[in-house]
């Protein structure tokens, strides 16, 4: 008796283990063969249309990734991305992949951290929407990647800015990016 309650305990133990290591951050899913990040932040900034998923946007080096993005270069085995060069702007589309699956939680603590530098840095100066698309921002987890997605397309013609909600932006990218697992 003692032998199978020492058992059932062990696997108890063992499925609690699995479930606290897994987090709820990742999918399970693993990215298609051959599938780049380029390619992904290409097809987000391709289904946004003809002005695309970020305005006037400059492509994220080393650098940018350590120091705004708070990414350890380090840390992943492949990243890419673009932001907006205007200062007006907060748009933002990167992708990272993790160079093993015990670095996604620090890049995704990096990215997160960027996203309150962009709310904070907008809450001061919220133009042309920048300071909503910061606060719709999301970093997303599937995998060993991790996305950072601040966008959002202004409507056409007079609006508030209060009044903008970039949330189906966001969903829209993460949409993209989903077609790129299984």
């Amino acid at each position: 008796m003692k032998k199978i309650m020492a058992v059932l305990l062990a696997a108890v133990m063992g499925m609690f283990a699995f479930t606290a290591c897994s987090n709820g951050q990742t999918k399970g899913k693993s990215l298609k063969s051959g599938t780049t990040m380029k390619q992904i932040c290409q097809k987000i900034d391709e289904d946004f249309g003809e002005d695309g998923a970020v305005a006037m946007p400059a492509e994220i080096d080393s650098n940018m990734l350590n120091e705004q993005y708070y990414v350890n270069p380090e840390d992943v085995a492949e990243f890419y991305g673009t932001n907006s060069m205007s200062m007006t702007n907060s748009d933002a589309v990167l992708a990272v992949k993790a160079k093993s699956a015990d670095k996604v939680d620090a890049i995704k603590s990096g990215l997160e951290k960027r996203k309150a530098d962009l709310e904070s840095q907008f809450e001061q100066y919220p133009v042309n929407g920048s300071y909503e698309r910061a606060k719709a921002s999301e970093v997303y987890v599937q995998g060993d990647c991790v996305f950072f997605l601040c966008v959002g397309m202004l409507p056409q013609g007079d609006y508030n800015d209060e009044d903008l909600n970039f949330s189906q932006d966001v969903a829209k990218a993460k949409g993209v990016i989903d077609t790129f697992f299984e």
